[in-house]
């Protein structure tokens, strides 16, 4: 028993340390702004990506771009704030299936 819940808070520590998600800039020109996002798309890192769109949007107006061929994993909570870009006319690139299918499930 004690072995099983040590393993447990290991097995939760890991998935903390590991569950990052990447963003950068790929690439940038007068007309729009390509971001590049690789890993998983959860927990904190939800909130990351809402600041980080809502602060390119107020800097300029040049259209963003989401490049998301990268994203291995999104939570519930991803699924939806990527719907919600989609919504305010942010463009996602480059789709893994598994994406597209949750992004039609939830909308």
């Amino acid at each position: 028993m004690y072995l099983a819940r040590n393993l447990t808070a290991f097995s939760t520590q890991a998935e903390r340390m590991f569950a990052l998600l990447k963003i950068s800039t790929a690439h940038a020109d007068p007309r729009s702004i390509v971001l590049k996002l690789e890993g998983k798309l959860s927990g904190g890192w939800v909130e990351l990506l809402r600041e980080t769109c809502a602060h390119h949007r107020q800097r300029d107006d040049r259209a963003l771009v989401l490049d998301v061929s990268a994203v291995s994993y999104a939570s519930s909570d991803g699924v939806s704030l990527l719907i919600q870009l989609l919504e305010k006319g942010i463009t996602c690139d480059a789709w893994p299936p598994f994406l597209r299918e949750l992004c039609k499930e939830e909308s």
